[in-house]
Formats: C-alpha cells, sequence, structure tokens
C-alpha cells in the first residue's frame, strides 16, 4: 500500500511538471486563464474642429457578451460599438464623435487655446453585468490629438513626446476621479472653435487647481502645407512626335493640293463643255468667214455631202468606155472651181499630199 501512495504520488507531480513544460510553451499561466480582472481605459482625441471620446473594456473573465457591450450607458445613437472575443478576453470598444462644435470635455477658443477637463468613469457605471467576483484591476486615461501642445496637466499625468509632431498625456493605472490639462492646437484652414456644453446627461467637469506646468525636451514640429502639385506631362513617346510631325505636313498638303485639284477640275469642265474645234487650216475651202464661237466648229470639210451615199455610189466606167467629157472654159473653170489657187489651175486636187 505504500509502495501504491509513492507511485501515485509520483504520477502526479510528474503530470503537473508536464502541465507546468506546456503553459510555459503557450505562455499561458494557471492564474492567467482564470483572471477575473477588468482593465478600463479611456481616451479623449482632438482634431481641428471636432472631438472623439473612446472607451476600452477588456474582460479577462470572459463573461463579457456583445449585447451587455452594447447596452453600456454611455452609448448613443451616433457611437459605434465593436465587441471581440479574443484569446484571453471579450473586448468592447465604443467611440463617440463630437463633430457640431459641442461637446463635455474639451473647449477651443478662436485663438487655439485648449482647455480639457474630465470626470473618469466609475466601474459600476458601465452596467456590465459581470459577476460579483470580476474586479477592475486598471484604469487608464488619455488626452491625445492632431498637433497638440499640452503645457499645464493635473496630477499623476506622464507628457508623451514620442511623436514630434504632437504631445500626449497619460494617466496610467490612476486612481484620479478628475483630470485636467491645459494647452494648443495649431490652427489650419478649416478651424472652428469648440463649446464645452452637457450632452447625454454627462456635464463638464471643473478644471482641477492644481494644474502643474510641464517642461518639454522638444518643440512641436508645426505642419506646413505642401506647394501645389505640378501638373503632370507625360513622356512624348515616337508616337506623339510623329503626330507633332506629320499633322502638320498634312495639313499644309491640303492647303496647297486641294485649290490645284479644284482649278484643273474646272478647266477640265470648260473644255468638255466646249467640244471639239476643227482648226481654222482646215477650213480654207469652206467658204467659212468670221470667228469661231465655243461650241460652233464650222462644216467639216472631210464629211461626205448630204446627198452622197455609199450605195448610190455610180459604177467606176471601165476604161474602153471612158470618154473624155467635153472641156470646159479654162476661165470659167478656174472661176468657179478653183478660184485664186495656184494649184488649181494645174488640175490639182488641193486635198492631195504633195508630191515629191
Amino acid at each position: 500500500m505504500q509502495v501504491l501512495r509513492e507511485r501515485t504520488k509520483i504520477l502526479f507531480l510528474a503530470c503537473m511538471c508536464m502541465l507546468s513544460i506546456v503553459s510555459g510553451i503557450l505562455g499561458v499561466s494557471p492564474a492567467q486563464a482564470a483572471r477575473n480582472e477588468v482593465d478600463l481605459s479611456e481616451y479623449f482625441f482632438v482634431a481641428t474642429s471636432s472631438m472623439t471620446y473612446s472607451i476600452y473594456i477588456s474582460d479577462y473573465s470572459k463573461t463579457l457578451d456583445q449585447k451587455a457591450c452594447e447596452a453600456v450607458p454611455q452609448v448613443t445613437e451616433w457611437s459605434e460599438v465593436h465587441f471581440d472575443a479574443e484569446t484571453y478576453s471579450n473586448d468592447c470598444r465604443i467611440t463617440t464623435r463630437f463633430d457640431r462644435f459641442v461637446n463635455p470635455y474639451i473647449e477651443i477658443d478662436n485663438q487655439g487655446n485648449l482647455t480639457f477637463a474630465a470626470k473618469l468613469l466609475k466601474f459600476e457605471e458601465l452596467n456590465l453585468g459581470l459577476p460579483s467576483d470580476v474586479k477592475l484591476t486598471r484604469h487608464d486615461a488619455y488626452l491625445q490629438g492632431s498637433y497638440l501642445t499640452i503645457s499645464e496637466l493635473s496630477p499623476g499625468a506622464v507628457l508623451d513626446e514620442d511623436d514630434s509632431s504632437t504631445d500626449e498625456a497619460k494617466w496610467m493605472s490612476t486612481s484620479e476621479t478628475l483630470i485636467g490639462a491645459k494647452g494648443s492646437v495649431q490652427m489650419f484652414s478649416d478651424f472652428h472653435a469648440i463649446e464645452r456644453k452637457a450632452m447625454n446627461g454627462v456635464v463638464p467637469a471643473d478644471l482641477p487647481s492644481d494644474l502643474e506646468a510641464v517642461v518639454h525636451t522638444r518643440s512641436i514640429t508645426p505642419y506646413t502645407p505642401s506647394p501645389s502639385p505640378t501638373a503632370y506631362r507625360p513622356a512624348r513617346g515616337i508616337g506623339t512626335i510623329i503626330k507633332i510631325i506629320l499633322v502638320p505636313v498634312v495639313c499644309l498638303f491640303l492647303i496647297i493640293s486641294v485649290p490645284m485639284i479644284m482649278r484643273a477640275n474646272s478647266r477640265r469642265k470648260e473644255r468638255e463643255q466646249r467640244g471639239f474645234a476643227v482648226p481654222l487650216s482646215y477650213q480654207s475651202g469652206t467658204g467659212f468667214s468670221g470667228s469661231l464661237t465655243p461650241g460652233d466648229t464650222g462644216q467639216n470639210p472631210f464629211k461626205l455631202s448630204d446627198d452622197l451615199h455609199v450605195e448610190d455610189a455610180p459604177v467606176v466606167p471601165s476604161v474602153q468606155d471612158y470618154s473624155p467629157p467635153a472641156q470646159p472654159s479654162s476661165s470659167l473653170a478656174k472661176s468657179e472651181i478653183f478660184p485664186g489657187d495656184s494649184q488649181t489651175e494645174q488640175g490639182k486636187n488641193p486635198f492631195a499630199p504633195p508630191s515629191e
């Protein structure tokens, strides 16, 4: 029996050792798996003309659900609610944006001077419906902004200068119920003053009287608008260069060639309207006198007589039947047939080719 007890004890110790090794590898301890704790963070962020308030809740007991997250009294009709079931905690995030130049926490006057005061939440005010053994173990608060310079802070705050363009105030694991700060913001073209007024049942808190001046190790780097960007001009490729050269050449060619073509067409039409004209040198025997007009070509000397037809042409007599005609008077023949022509006096055909 004693031996059995010893073996059981050794086996138990071996199991505990194995569990410790596995937990060490996974980075989880039994205490972490059974944390009945809640962490709460409040963020106050100021922009040029608006302010945002956010609540972060991390429930390590993993009993918080989405329904309870959405039922938090601080949720308004314009709030954004996000719920995430992570490995070691159930997280609830509530973000409310005040963009109507009014909020209960931050005031900025027309010169950009900032005044911040807030009464931190109590765990019971969240009404999360968690078991009674779940306790709030950590409560943080942050004042952040865009190009924000902080000059004074309430006790318990730490100034963070990691960002060269803005300051940040942190109240870590604080037990303070009232926090506050003073400072200034850079004013932009769309700047608008912000007032602190009661909203959604939250009354503006009084500014703490024990603010302390902070010491900076660097100056805020102000925002400088960049100059207007130069209009983009794409690089000209070969196609663009060809177009630049070709288009003027084509236009110049059209300007020169079109009038020439039109002038040539006009001349061609004019010739077609006039028709074919017989030169005057071929009309010497026709008795034509005077000048020719367009379309009037005179008589064609090569045209057959209207009363002479090929089919009516007489049969040429044979040599036997030939008898010379009576000789007409030479003066009469010359005057009637060949007037004023030296060649006709010799009895030659005026239209025959010249003899060699």
